[in-house]
């Protein structure tokens, strides 16, 4: 189970459908022409006339993509704890990248859960998440 407010009343993925398939194939979600459709990332843009900005994530490996996105929102944070949460999760983000094979939730539960929240935050959804872990054992 995996907790985050961001995920939906922010929209930092733009379903929960989405979430479900970061966390089955991070690398093939990113790579989605339509990564950035319903998010509050775009709508930030949207407003500020900047979403030309916006990686296309077919064109770009992971690790480009959380570059470019971070590029793109870096300036535009407001405070030193956004700040400071953004680039932990864009850091976090860029070594989960460079992982062979690129974890899921099948391999690495907990990197991707993890990755999937520094997601949320990357897509400037809030400056805290919250994640919640539980294991059921299959004893009935």
């Amino acid at each position: 189970m995996l907790s985050c407010d961001g995920f939906f009343s922010k929209e930092a993925f733009a379903t929960p459908d989405h979430v479900t398939r970061f966390c089955a194939d991070p690398q093939s979600y990113c790579k989605d022409p339509s990564l950035f459709n319903g998010t509050c990332l775009k709508a930030l843009l949207q407003r500020l006339d900047e979403t030309h900005k916006l990686p296309n994530p077919a064109a770009v490996d992971m690790g480009t993509l959380f570059d470019k996105i971070r590029n793109v929102v870096f300036s535009k944070l407001s405070d030193d704890t956004w700040t400071t949460a953004y680039d932990a999760a864009y850091q976090y983000l860029r070594k989960f990248a460079q992982e062979r094979p690129v974890p899921n939730i099948t391999t690495q539960p907990v990197k991707t859960l993890l990755a999937a929240c520094y997601f949320a935050i990357l897509l400037v959804s809030d400056d805290n998440v919250s994640v919640s872990v539980v294991f059921l054992d299959g004893l009935a």
